[in-house]
């Protein structure tokens, strides 16, 4: 393997910005918040009109108004939780929120976390890196959450939950909205002659001897990856 002199990563470029055009209020598709491939575990695209069939559910939507529009929503069916949504987000600053109206009936609540991910395919972790557990009332009707997200230095994956913990609870959901969450420059990371190996996202420096020694020290992997090795 030929020894390689210090270097240094700078990663500089903006890779995208969450615009307010991106929200989520269910009236169309949308191609960047997506649902549980288990549909026996996901919400229900339900059009307000039909209300009357569910004791509690909002007869109104909050983007139009009316009972002509749709919302997401889960009940209690013998399942407490119900996996709402997902969307995949290049590592984004400390002013990062997501923003939604939702109502929660019946000790009924709204999980929100997010998942560090090498890239939007891949999980680093299984566990929730960061997690906020959303309560609310029906009788309240629609109100409106803003929900920190935060910094986050890597590729990571925003997930939401509805928890409906007995029979006759039930979330309704509506207006997604991610706010300030422009793409985060990462810091320059300067590594020592010894250590040449950057991991990306991270302040970590390898040696040369840690690559393709089969023991991943990246967070990601990619000081064993085949294309090094």
């Amino acid at each position: 393997m030929r020894p390689v002199g210090p270097w240094s990563v700078v990663i500089g470029l903006l890779l995208g910005v969450v615009r307010a055009s991106d929200k989520y209020d269910f009236e169309g598709e949308h191609d960047k918040w997506t649902t549980n491939e288990d549909q026996d575990r996901g919400f229900k695209l339900v059009k307000a009109s039909e209300a009357r069939f569910e004791p509690g559910r909002p007869s109104k939507d909050t983007t139009l108004n009316t009972s002509e529009g749709h919302y997401g929503y889960a009940s209690y069916d013998g399942s407490e939780e119900h996996f709402f949504l997902k969307r995949c987000l290049e590592p984004t600053g400390a002013q990062c929120q997501l923003r939604f109206n939702a109502i929660m009936g019946h000790e009924a609540n709204v999980f929100v976390g997010t998942k560090l991910k090498c890239n939007c395919s891949e999980s680093v972790q299984d566990t929730f890196f960061y997690s906020q557990l959303v309560n609310g009332s029906s009788a309240d009707g629609w109100v409106n959450y803003n929900i920190p997200i935060g910094e986050h230095v890597l590729t990571f994956e925003v997930n939401l939950f509805a928890i409906n913990q007995r029979e006759g609870s039930f979330v309704a959901i509506d207006d997604l909205e991610l706010v300030d969450c422009e793409t985060k420059a990462v810091d320059e990371v300067v590594c020592p002659a010894d250590r040449p190996f950057h991991c990306y996202g991270t302040s970590v420096c390898l040696s040369l001897d840690q690559r393709c020694d089969l023991h991943q020290d990246c967070l990601c992997g990619e000081d064993e990856l085949d294309k090094l090795c």
